[in-house]
C-alpha cells in the first residue's frame, strides 16, 4: 500500500494527530497541509503552507501574528462573504509538490526515504487545474502519500461558505480515482475510532520512513 487517506468531519482532530505521528520524521516529510487563520476565535481564512519550507506544522495562527497572506486561498471579506485565490496552488501548490517530487528522486538515489503529506484535498484546489495535474502526477509517483480527504459533509459546507460566483470545487473525479485504486486505503475517522485510524496512520508512515 502506497497511499493512505483519512477522511472525516472537521473537528475530530486528523491534522493534529498527522502532526504528532510525522514530528519525529520532519526532514523526510514533503508536501503541504492547511493553516487556519484566526481573529477574535473566529476563523478568517486558510492558508497553503509547504513542508519543505517549515517542517513545523503549525495548524492555527492569529491573524495579528500572521504574514504570509500571499498564500491565503480562502478567506472571509469585510462584507461577511467567502473568497477563494486560486493562483495561490498555481503559484505556491504546483511549486511544492514539484519540488517534493523531486527531493523524493534525489533522496532514493541515496537510499534515502521520503513521504508526501497532503492535508487536505478535496476542496478549493481543485478548481486549479495545473494543481490538480500534479496532484495526479504525485498519485500515478513511486512515493509514499499520506493525505487527508475532505468528507462530503464538508464539501458541502464549503459550498456554502462561497461567495455567489465562486467557482465551485468538483472533487469527484479525485473521489473516484482514490477510492477505487488498489494501492490506496482510505479509511473513516469518526469520534469512536481515533485510537484505530492513530494506528493505521503511524504503521504506515513507520513502514514508509523507518529503516
Amino acid at each position: 500500500m502506497r497511499r493512505l487517506f483519512i477522511e472525516g468531519d472537521t473537528g475530530l482532530g486528523k491534522s493534529q494527530m498527522l502532526r504528532e505521528i510525522l514530528a519525529p520524521y520532519a526532514a523526510q516529510v514533503g508536501g503541504f497541509y492547511v493553516q487556519r487563520v484566526y481573529k477574535g476565535g473566529i476563523t478568517v481564512a486558510f492558508a497553503f503552507k509547504s513542508l519543505l519550507e517549515d517542517p513545523h506544522i503549525v495548524l492555527r495562527t492569529d491573524s495579528q501574528e500572521f504574514s504570509d497572506w500571499e498564500r491565503v486561498f480562502l478567506f472571509c471579506g469585510e462584507d461577511g462573504s467567502w473568497q477563494t485565490r486560486k493562483e495561490v496552488f498555481e503559484i505556491y501548490g504546483v511549486a511544492c509538490l514539484e519540488k517534493s517530487l523531486k527531493m523524493a528522486k534525489e533522496a532514493g538515489t541515496q537510499k534515502l526515504k521520503r513521504l508526501i503529506l497532503l492535508d487536505e484535498i478535496g476542496g478549493v484546489e481543485l478548481s486549479c487545474q495545473l494543481f490538480a495535474d500534479m496532484l495526479e502526477r504525485v498519485l500515478d509517483g513511486p512515493v509514499p502519500v499520506l493525505g487527508v480527504i475532505k468528507s462530503r459533509r464538508n464539501l458541502g459546507k464549503l459550498k456554502d461558505r462561497l461567495s455567489a460566483g465562486e467557482e465551485r470545487p468538483d472533487p469527484r473525479p479525485l473521489d473516484e480515482r482514490i477510492r477505487r485504486s488498489a494501492e490506496t486505503e482510505l479509511i473513516e475517522m469518526t469520534k469512536d475510532n481515533r485510537d484505530l485510524v492513530r494506528a493505521k496512520a503511524d504503521g504506515f508512515v513507520r513502514a514508509a520512513l523507518s529503516g
